[in-house]
Formats: C-alpha cells, structure tokens, sequence
C-alpha cells in the first residue's frame, strides 16, 4: 500500500511537470518548442514497482529535434526502462546470487532474468576503486632446508 501511495505520488508529480510545460505557452514560444503528441505512455521500473506515466512529445524547431520535457526535467535518460538504483541494486544482489534468484530478491520476478545478466556484463569493463587503502605487507625470504 504504502509503494501502490508512492508511485502515485510520483506519477502525479511528473504529470504535473508535463503539464508545466504544456500550459506555459510563453516559455514554448521563446523556445521554439510545439506540441507534436499528447499522452504518450512510458514505463520505469523504481525501487517501489513500475511507474507508468504519460507525457507531451516537443518539436523543437530551432534545433530540428524531438523531445520530451518532462523525462529531461525529472533526468530519465532515453530508452532506460529501470531506474539506476535497481539496476545498482540487482547487479550487487547478481554478485551472490543467480540472475533469476537476484531479479526475485530485488524486484519479486518483475525484471527477467536476462535482464540482470545484460545489466552485469555492461558493467564488465569498469573498474572498482576500493575505498581503503591496501595495506603493505613485508615479506620475509625464508627458505626451507
């Protein structure tokens, strides 16, 4: 109950940002921005379940681009379908767990099991710096006779 009162909360507010921008004309026009399509569905998969919104699709005529607003406004990037604390939060659950156990104990079988295994090997190449420092260690030649 208390996640279903959350994603409202957060679907009321990006709304409201979407409606923002379609209703303050002025900010457009100085833009050169123009409403293309109206409520256009996404979905987001958040720590509190998925997240369905819809938005206003923009045709900034000055940059010959489309857009929209309100994903730039809240910082949804194009095509993410989860948020990057889920995706932390599987990757790290992935590290001790198969990929299908991992989704169960971070989404409840929301996201597939392919879908942690892609998060895990974008992440092949990085390299993790430890927050503490190694420690030296002397070692003494010792030799056995």
């Amino acid at each position: 109950m208390f996640k279903e009162c959350v994603l409202r909360c957060m679907r009321a507010y990006i709304e409201s940002v979407d409606r923002g921008f379609v209703e303050n004309k002025s900010f457009r026009k100085q833009e050169g921005l123009v409403i293309d399509r109206r409520n256009d569905k996404r979905d987001v998969y958040t720590i509190f379940g998925n997240l369905t919104f819809e938005r206003t699709y923009f045709y900034d005529k000055r940059g010959k681009s489309y857009t929209y607003l309100a994903d730039s406004a809240i910082g949804l990037r194009k095509y993410e379908r989860m948020t990057d604390t889920v995706g932390v939060a599987l990757v790290e659950n992935a590290s001790g767990y198969s990929y299908a156990k991992s989704s169960d104990n971070v989404t409840g079988g929301d996201i597939s099991k392919s879908t942690v295994m892609n998060k895990v090997h974008s992440l092949q190449g990085l390299k993790v710096e430890s927050d503490t420092p190694k420690r030296r260690v002397s070692v003494f030649a010792h030799r056995c006779r």
